[in-house]
């Protein structure tokens, strides 16, 4: 898969993370974004939705990460790209359950989940600078109840009790900007003779 797949990728890593509330005592089912019919269901289920993304300003816009390569002829080549794009992807994970006090007995789950375990493996999705770091769950504490209403109408999703959380990621640029390195440099001064006669020497 390409780095450019990071959003799905971190999305189906996430809803695998809430999955693991699930056991043989307990079932609840995970869904991605489609609501359906679902919550009509007898086990209790979780719903995460990709509310949008949101650029993250950096300090190093105009900066340049150097990378090395190998050319068309198999040559070593070192270039230049641009530093990644990088955004906040927000989330709602909402419970939905035909028993409300089961509901938020699932909330609880889910703040303890991500509070104790709230990393995610970046594996092979890792951007420039990032250096293997996980990507971090985040909670979005700004979220009121009347920015929540707004979400489920526009989502036209059934009111539950929710959850919000971030989670920053990078998109790594491709675009080049080849270099040579400069291997040989002669310098030319000027001897003149004593027959007022000039030549080069190096």
């Amino acid at each position: 898969m390409e780095q450019t797949d990071i959003i799905q990728k971190i999305t189906d890593l996430f809803a695998d993370k809430l999955k693991t509330l699930s056991n043989k005592k307990e079932k609840i089912d995970t869904y991605i974004d489609d609501i359906g019919e679902e919550i009509n269901k007898t086990n209790p289920i979780i719903k995460l939705v990709l509310l949008g993304i949101e650029e993250v300003h950096s300090q190093n816009m105009v900066e340049k990460i150097k990378r090395k390569g190998v050319d068309q002829d198999g040559n070593e080549i070192e270039y230049f790209v641009n530093y990644p794009s990088l955004f906040n992807i927000k989330y709602m994970v909402t419970p939905y359950s035909l028993s409300k006090s089961k509901a938020y007995k699932i909330l609880g789950m889910i703040i303890k989940l991500i509070r104790d375990d709230g990393d995610i493996d970046v594996n092979g999705f890792d951007w420039d600078e990032n250096n293997g770091n996980p990507i971090k769950i985040e909670k979005i504490s700004n979220m009121d109840l009347d920015k929540q209403l707004q979400f489920f109408n526009l989502l036209k999703m059934e009111y539950s009790p929710s959850l919000f959380y971030q989670l920053k990621i990078g998109i790594n640029s491709d675009k080049k900007e080849i270099f040579k390195r400069v291997e040989k440099r002669e310098i030319y001064a000027i001897n003149k003779t004593e027959k007022n006669n000039f030549c080069f020497i190096y």
